[in-house]
């Protein structure tokens, strides 16, 4: 999506963690397609404003946002601890509103703007053994139904994106519970979340884009 932005002449920003060490490949690919390269960690207030700052100079505004930041969960539901629901809720609802928030004010100020959320089919569609992800995407989408209707009268718009199971390296991040205390009281059953996990790879595997 990115190239066919910069290829249809549009200036783009693209946000990455890290650009110059972890992500140091990914952040050169970008530049080399023109992309404007802005450090962003969106689990951190200030570097969410500081980037969009960044963004907003680089650009002269920023038309568009993009908020695609997102991290899955897979596991019985009951194994997560509050730790792992507060990380995961950090990257894919707060670091959501973090960039909303920033991007905001000057998007009202213009009276013109649109805020793109990436959701996910599982944001109505429930799945086993990914209840917590269901969750935060559930999240994202009542976010911005209400912002959409907060900021109808602003010249902004929100909308959403709810792709569904591609085979990318999404599948190879899942985030696992930090914890497998419950599975013994589980049974047999709590084997059953890797066997779906297998299946759902398979199929993707068969299906390539």
């Amino acid at each position: 999506m990115v190239a066919d932005l910069v290829q249809a002449g549009h200036r783009v920003a693209g946000t990455v963690r890290d650009p110059e060490e972890r992500n140091k490949n990914t952040a050169q690919t970008l530049r080399e397609m023109g992309v404007q390269v802005v450090d962003i960690d969106v689990t951190d207030d200030a570097s969410v404003e500081a980037g969009v700052a960044k963004a907003e100079a680089a650009l002269g505004h920023i038309d568009v946002s993009v908020s695609n930041a997102g991290v899955g969960a897979y596991g019985l539901q009951e194994n997560f601890s509050g730790a792992d629901f507060h990380r995961i809720f950090d990257v894919n609802v707060f670091g959501v509103q973090r960039m909303i928030r920033a991007v905001l004010p000057a998007m009202r100020a213009r009276q013109s703007g649109l805020i793109l959320n990436v959701t996910s089919l599982h944001s109505r569609l429930t799945v086993p053994f990914i209840g917590l992800y269901n969750a935060v995407k559930w999240a994202v989408e009542a976010l911005s139904e209400n912002d959409r209707w907060e900021l109808s009268q602003f010249g902004a718009d929100v909308a959403v994106i709810e792709p569904v199971g591609l085979p990318t390296n999404f599948f190879a991040n899942l985030i696992k519970p930090s914890s497998r205390d419950r599975d013994t009281s589980y049974g047999e059953f709590a084997g059953a979340p890797e066997a779906m996990l297998q299946s759902v790879g398979e199929s993707l595997a068969s299906n390539p884009l």
